[in-house]
């Protein structure tokens, strides 16, 4: 995949840029790169999908980012060096980037050399890139900025903030405590897009460490702690219609077929109560960071105040499951070992715990398909969600 200007990654990390494709070639530019001092970048994978953006004249941040973000990698090559060898692209820059400006907005300064370590979840340009501003000297940097390469994107940035402040004012000061910390500044950078400022959260580099007992204790309590009123008005039954309509015509699975099956659960519960409570809409390892006692909750894109309880347990089990996801038989198992994981969650709060089973396929199908339902792109996972969507309605189906 390739991107126009307006919505490459790397207008965030420079004004104007000169682009060297292919890791032979960024390689050696790199090492030159590196000697002179120059204003510039590698990108790995690449400049177009780029999960990792590091400046060649600044080894230091190059470890930062890879002991912050790989701490696997510690063991082999120096950072800079392990960057150089596996980038597709090296970049030559021409001034500063919004991610500078945003900060310098934000610090009230300027940040004359300053440079930036870039990080992405997926590369993709409607993915949210992390830039780490490292001032001249610095070895930790001052702030973070964060910024959606898809141009006319960054007004996300601003709801998932929004959303965030919101269920922070609903929270006692343990709960609340998990949240990220509040954006430093907001707002549109020189007439471009959007972008926010963060402070560096030190927990950062715990990302990804399981804890399940810690990660669904909180969990309970933010539900807890949120709940309002019932769950399951006719509203609430169309949308999760919708979603499962949406998922049967994309799977394959045949049209109606899971919406059949789900309405089968749910007219089973009979008049089970199922509280509303605020939804975080990804809750999974990689966007938890466990330190000690500590814990933190990132990446609220997804989030609502009003959902139902059942969405966040699945998608702690469903995200682990994912990535292993092989034939519907074998999904179909592991699922069943994850309902019983999810009941127990249940039984332990005092709900009824055939909700797990009766949710489970609302959840799948949402996980599995929103990304190209609300934005029209498939993820990178939807081959892998696809698999486990089927095992989930061989499960739910009793095949």
């Amino acid at each position: 995949m390739s991107t126009d200007g307006a919505s490459s990654p790397l207008r965030f990390v420079t004004r104007g840029w000169r682009r060297v494709d292919g890791r032979p070639a960024a390689t050696r530019r790199a090492i030159g790169a590196r000697l002179r001092h120059s204003n510039a970048y590698l990108a790995w994978s690449d400049a177009d999908t780029p999960r990792q953006i590091v400046p060649t004249a600044r080894p230091d941040v190059a470890r930062w980012v890879r002991r912050t973000f790989e701490p696997w990698a510690r063991r082999k090559l120096d950072a800079a060096t392990w960057s150089a060898l596996r980038a597709g692209s090296l970049v030559v820059g021409e001034g500063p980037g919004l991610a500078q400006l945003g900060a310098e907005e934000a610090l009230g300064r300027s940040l004359d050399g300053a440079v930036l370590g870039c990080v992405s979840a997926s590369g993709h340009v409607q993915a949210k890139l992390l830039c780490f501003v490292f001032e001249r000297g610095e070895r930790e940097p001052s702030v973070v900025v964060k910024g959606i390469p898809l141009e006319g994107e960054g007004s996300r940035l601003l709801a998932e903030a929004s959303a965030v402040a919101a269920i922070r004012k609903l929270l006692s000061g343990a709960t609340a405590a998990a949240l990220p910390p509040e954006p430093v500044w907001a707002g549109d950078v020189g007439g471009h897009d959007v972008v926010v400022v963060e402070p560096v959260d030190p927990l950062a580099g715990a990302t990804g460490h399981e804890d399940r007992d810690a990660a669904l204790g909180w969990l309970a309590r933010l539900q807890d702690e949120t709940a309002h009123d019932e769950w399951g008005t006719d509203a609430d039954l169309a949308s999760l219609d919708e979603v499962l309509e949406f998922a049967s015509s994309e799977s394959g699975l045949g049209a109606g077929a899971l919406r059949t099956m789900w309405r089968e659960q749910w007219d089973d519960l009979g008049r089970t109560t199922i509280p509303r409570c605020a939804v975080h809409g990804d809750f999974w390892r990689g966007n938890l960071a466990v330190d000690g006692l500590r814990l933190r909750v990132y990446d609220w894109e997804w989030a609502a105040l009003s959902g139902h309880p059942l969405f966040d347990p699945w998608t702690y089990e469903l995200a682990a499951l994912r990535g292993r996801a092989e034939s519907p038989h074998e999904v179909a198992a592991a699922l069943a070992d994850a309902c019983r994981r999810v009941e127990a969650q249940l039984e332990g709060r005092g709900l009824d715990r055939r909700l797990a089973r009766a949710f489970l396929l609302p959840a799948a199908a949402d996980i599995a398909y929103r990304v190209r339902r609300v934005r029209g792109t498939p993820p990178d996972h939807e081959e892998r969600a696809r698999a486990l969507l089927a095992g989930a309605a061989r499960l739910v189906s009793g095949g």
